[in-house]
C-alpha cells in the first residue's frame, strides 16, 4: 500500500482501497490490476468520483474537459464511463504499452486521477448561501450537495401545502417533497402554478398536512432533478375541513437519457378549507439547500420542514 495519497483512494471500503492500490502497483499482474467496462462496486465509484472532480475543477473559460462526456456515479463502468475515460486519456495524452489511447483504467490512468481527487476550489472562508432577494430557503441539516446526490429509481411526493386563488383562472403556489425510496433522500420543492378551477363560495383556497403517495418507479434519476408538474383534483366528500385527494398528479424529471415524466398517481393533500376542484400546472424550483447550493436531506421532509417566501 501507499502508491496512492488521496483521502478518496486510500480512505473507506478496505476491499475498495485494495483494489486501487494494486491498480496503482500492478499487483499481481499489470493486465489483472486494470479496472475495465463491466466490472462494478466501490472502487468504480470512487473512480467515477475522482473523474467527475477533474471535470469539476476544469477552469473557467472551458479548458481541456470541457467536452467530456456524460457519466453516471452508479458504481458500474458502463459505457458512459468508458467513454469518459477514453476522453479523459485522450486529453491527459496518457497512451497504453502500444502507443495508443484505450478506455481502460490503468497504473498511469489513476495515478493521474489520484491526483484529480485531491484538487479543491478556494472557498471563500466565510461562505453563506446566496439567494434571490426575497427568497428564503431551506438549510438542511445531514445533507448532501446536489452535485453527490446518487440517482434513484423508487420514489414517492408529499404535498405540504398550496394554495389558490381567483374566479376561474386561478393561480398558485405549492410546496412539495420527493422522497427517494432506494437512497433514502428527500428534496423540497416550489411550484408557482396556473389553471382553472370552478366557482366557489371564495375566490381562495388552501390545504395542508397530505401523505405520501404510495411508491412509484421511474428510469434512474436524482431526488434533486425533478422539473414541473400536472394536478387536476376536487374535494371528496364535501363537507368544509375534510379531506381532499388530488387525482392525476403527473411529475416531469430530467435522468441520465433525457426528460420523462410520471405516469398519473393520486396524492393526499390534507385538509381543505372550502370545497372546490381545479387544474394546475407549473415548474418546480428545488428550494432545498445544502452548503450554498441545492441539495438533499437524509431525514424525511414533512409539513414541519415547511419555508415559505419572506
Amino acid at each position: 500500500m501507499g502508491e496512492l495519497s488521496s483521502k478518496l483512494f486510500t480512505e473507506g471500503d478496505a476491499d475498495a482501497v485494495k483494489k486501487l492500490d494494486n491498480c496503482a502497483t500492478g499487483r499481481p499482474t499489470e493486465v489483472q490490476s486494470h479496472f475495465t467496462q463491466g466490472m462494478k462496486g466501490e472502487a468504480i465509484k470512487k473512480l467515477q468520483l475522482a473523474l467527475k472532480n477533474a471535470k469539476d475543477m476544469d477552469p473557467d473559460p472551458p479548458g481541456l474537459l470541457a467536452d467530456m462526456p456524460v457519466f453516471s456515479i452508479n458504481s458500474e463502468y458502463d459505457k458512459d464511463f468508458a467513454d469518459a475515460i477514453e476522453y479523459y486519456k485522450k486529453q491527459k495524452n496518457i497512451l497504453n504499452y502500444a502507443g495508443r489511447i484505450d478506455r481502460i483504467v490503468g497504473i498511469k490512468t489513476i495515478h493521474e486521477l489520484d491526483k484529480e481527487a485531491t484538487r479543491r476550489k478556494q472557498v471563500d472562508p466565510d461562505p453563506r448561501p446566496v439567494h434571490p432577494p426575497g427568497e428564503h430557503k431551506l438549510a438542511l441539516k445531514n445533507c448532501v450537495p446536489e452535485d453527490e446526490v446518487p440517482e434513484g429509481t423508487s420514489f414517492n411526493v408529499r404535498m405540504l401545502f398550496y394554495a389558490s386563488g381567483g374566479e376561474g383562472i386561478e393561480f398558485s403556489k405549492y410546496w412539495w417533497a420527493i422522497r427517494d425510496l432506494t437512497n433514502g433522500l428527500s428534496a423540497m420543492y416550489k411550484m408557482t402554478g396556473v389553471g382553472a378551477g370552478t366557482p366557489s363560495p371564495i375566490p381562495g383556497q388552501f390545504s395542508y398536512g397530505g401523505g405520501p403517495s404510495k411508491p412509484f418507479n421511474t428510469s434512474p434519476a436524482k431526488v434533486t432533478d425533478f422539473l414541473w408538474c400536472q394536478i387536476g383534483g376536487a374535494t371528496h366528500p364535501p363537507p368544509v375541513q375534510d379531506y381532499v385527494n388530488i387525482s392525476g398528479v403527473m411529475i416531469q424529471y430530467k435522468s441520465a437519457d433525457g426528460k420523462h415524466a410520471t405516469a398519473p398517481m393520486i396524492v393526499d393533500t390534507g385538509k381543505v378549507n372550502i370545497p372546490g376542484a381545479g387544474f394546475q400546472t407549473g415548474p418546480w424550483t428545488l428550494i432545498s439547500t445544502c452548503q450554498g447550493k441545492g441539495g438533499a436531506t437524509r431525514h424525511e421532509i414533512t409539513g414541519n420542514d415547511l419555508v415559505f417566501d419572506k
